[in-house]
């Protein structure tokens, strides 16, 4: 844990000199890469495996340190997975020079899919642990924990409520158009 904290204040003392705000209409390209635990379970299909997530995604800044976006989130385990598409809210609050407390909301709707069935979801995305560190112009390093998702399931032939929940770490790169 120590040579984390040397390595994220290293980091932050060379952006030091760069004052890269999040200026409205910024817009970036990128993606995450991480992995979490997927867990729901129903008479059709149980999932409950640890699951690979690579989502790519695009946002824009429609005011100063405030964006939308989407992304394409996709988490693969053994015994199935869950593909979804959302638009994304974030809030950049600057703590250090080049470096931002990042929260964010997504709304979406996707599919999960288990060995022999598909079933199609709304979901809920929070992640209250979000950090972006900006080293240059055009790149931005982020970092999440515990990006939990919520996936909200029609009613199945148990004539009940689902839910699926997907906590992860996360760690993505964008690149600033």
């Amino acid at each position: 844990m120590k040579k984390f904290v040397v390595l994220l204040l290293c980091l932050s003392a060379i952006c030091a000199g760069n004052v890269l705000a999040q200026k409205k209409g910024d817009m970036y390209v990128g993606g995450t890469v991480g992995f979490g635990v997927t867990t729901y379970t129903s008479e059709e299909v149980k999932l409950s495996d640890f699951t690979g997530i690579v989502t790519p995604e695009y946002a824009y800044f429609v005011a100063d340190n405030f964006r939308i976006g989407a992304d394409l989130s996709c988490s693969l385990a053994d015994n199935g997975g869950i593909f979804n598409l959302s638009p994304t809210f974030a809030y950049y609050l600057e703590l250090l020079d080049n470096f931002y407390f990042t929260p964010e909301i997504t709304i979406g709707g996707g599919v999960i899919v288990g060995k022999d069935l598909a079933l199609g979801a709304f979901s809920l995305g929070i992640n209250l642990i979000g950090f972006e560190l900006r080293p240059s112009k055009h790149i931005g390093i982020s970092f999440n924990v515990d990006n939990s998702s919520y996936f909200f399931l029609p009613k199945d032939s148990s004539s009940s409520m689902h839910f699926a929940i997907l906590p992860s770490v996360v760690l993505g790169f964008r690149y600033y158009l």
